[in-house]
């Protein structure tokens, strides 16, 4: 899945979005993990949310040691090999859990400008296989970012494209 802010929706429409979606995964018992990259979504624009038991919150940065650093919390290292192993990781146990799981992955533009988009692009169709009706991956891009071919390119490979709205519209 694929969302992308409106050309009005800012950060907090943002980070509003991921809230509620969270929120709703809550209720149905549904797992969710939010991957910031590079610390654009952090943990105090969650609010509570992180202390649920369904909720997992990771950060990919550079130069670090990917691991974790608390029970549902984690660090990335920006290197597509850590991220290929922490996905792996989070469906394998949402297979054993038999838990529902969206995987919200906030800014994965920037993970396209720094890792390059061949990269991104094969990390995902790699990806693709284990995501089905009980897990998602759902990336948020900044089409307007890219050359329109590298945008048209990751939205193929959804199943669903959503428009995040912004709340003064």
């Amino acid at each position: 899945m694929i969302a992308y802010p409106s050309e009005k929706a800012t950060r907090k429409d943002e980070v509003a979005w991921i809230v509620d979606r969270t929120r709703r995964n809550i209720s149905k018992r549904t797992q969710t993990c939010i991957i910031s990259t590079y610390r654009t979504i952090v943990k105090k624009d969650l609010s509570n949310l992180i202390t649920e038991k369904f909720v997992v919150y990771a950060e990919i940065v550079h130069n670090v040691v990917s691991g974790s650093s608390g029970a549902r919390i984690f660090e990335i290292n920006d290197q597509i090999l850590d991220i290929s192993v922490f996905l792996s990781q989070l469906m394998q146990n949402a297979k054993k859990s038999r838990i529902p799981l969206d995987i919200i992955l906030h800014n994965f533009s920037a993970l396209i400008h720094n890792l390059g988009d061949e990269g991104m692009y094969r990390l995902v169709t790699y990806k693709a296989p284990e995501f089905n009706e009980s897990a998602n991956l759902i990336l948020l891009i900044y089409p307007k970012s890219h050359i329109e071919w590298v945008w048209q390119k990751f939205k193929s490979l959804a199943r669903e494209v959503i428009e995040i709205k912004s709340d003064n519209m």
